[in-house]
């Protein structure tokens, strides 16, 4: 019969993991094996008998696996070619393996995902800008990772930008501006090199997370633990602006569909008035391809006073507007 065994991720600056499980039958002794891996490197340890489900519980820091060996149960290690490929961020699969006394060898198997748990990246977004944001990141401890710690700034698609940090202080936050489409001009003490990552993830909801490479990002093994913050686009109207000046009782017909795929309520106050006229309605003989607005000056002359609105779509900000005519004999 199959083994019982469990891995769970502790957290901790260690890295630790837990795996506990129990043979279900009298195994041959020195059969009992626990070997963990990383789908590349992987280490192999041997333990000290075990009677018929008797509970085994062992305790290992990816940070340092060779520590293994001072537990008593444990009595011998064997690593791959590189024993030093473990480390925090990583799923980790550790399998248990026997062989009964009727020399059957049984094997069972789970995974723990040892998220980052050493900072945190928390996002803010620029007013008005949809390219620009702030990050705020804070790293809690080192990592035994011969890699580089990077800050990523990624969309649903994975597309952003990756900052590598280094000369941070530990447990201190530190606020890095981000030009999502100008990495060049980023300059930041803590941070020793950028780079786009994909398409610009301007105008897109995003994510910071801390990881190693972009491939424990994508497949979820980094830490993201962050807020996650929407990148807003201004909404304006499609066409061309409105003159700043209108004849008295002259009129003319103004598109008032927005960049989101809107219609934009308009409001006149002052010496003007406006009408709402749906796509398809005829003004002056022609059909109106779009939803549009007749703005007709008064008999007097004075300022038009025109504001436009329109509710937060998707990715892009309300619209709120006010744009002023003058409306005068000359129309200047």
């Amino acid at each position: 019969p199959a083994p019982q065994v469990s891995v769970i991720a502790v957290g901790n600056s260690a890295c630790d993991i837990l795996v506990i499980g129990s043979v279900p039958a009298s195994p041959l002794p020195g059969s009992i094996k626990i070997t963990l891996s990383n789908g590349t490197d992987t280490a192999e340890v041997m333990l000290m008998n075990y009677a018929e489900n008797q509970r085994i519980y062992e305790r290992f820091s990816l940070n340092d696996i060779p520590s293994i060996l001072a537990s008593p149960n444990v009595s011998s290690l064997e690593t791959s070619s590189n024993p030093d490929g473990f480390y925090c961020g990583q799923l980790i699969t550790a399998t248990l393996t026997y062989q009964n006394e009727s020399n059957q060898p049984a094997s069972s198997a789970d995974t723990a995902n040892t998220r980052l748990n050493n900072g945190s990246v928390v996002l803010i977004p620029r007013s008005g800008s949809k390219c620009s944001l702030s990050a705020v990141i804070t790293i809690d401890y080192e990592s035994s990772s011969a890699l580089p710690l990077k800050a990523y700034i990624l969309n649903s698609e994975n597309e952003g930008v990756s900052l590598q940090l280094g000369n941070y202080t530990l447990g201190v936050p530190f606020l890095v501006e981000i030009p999502l489409n100008a990495l060049a001009t980023l300059s930041h003490p803590q941070v020793t090199a950028s780079e786009p990552i994909g398409a610009s993830a301007c105008g897109s909801t995003v994510r910071g997370i801390l990881g190693f490479q972009i491939q424990d990002v994508m497949q979820g093994f980094a830490s993201e633990g962050s807020n996650e913050v929407r990148a807003t686009i201004a909404q304006t109207v499609v066409g061309k602006a409105l003159p700043k000046g209108l004849k008295l009782k002259a009129s003319l017909v103004f598109p008032v569909v927005t960049i989101a795929g809107s219609t934009a309520a308009v409001t006149a106050s002052g010496s003007c008035t406006a009408v709402a006229k749906a796509a398809g309605t005829k003004v002056k003989g022609k059909r109106l391809k779009v939803a549009s607005v007749i703005v007709t000056a008064g008999r007097v002359a004075g300022n038009c006073t025109l504001s436009f609105s329109a509710p937060a779509v998707d990715r892009y900000g309300a619209l709120a507007k006010t744009v002023s005519v003058k409306v005068s004999k000359t129309g200047k």
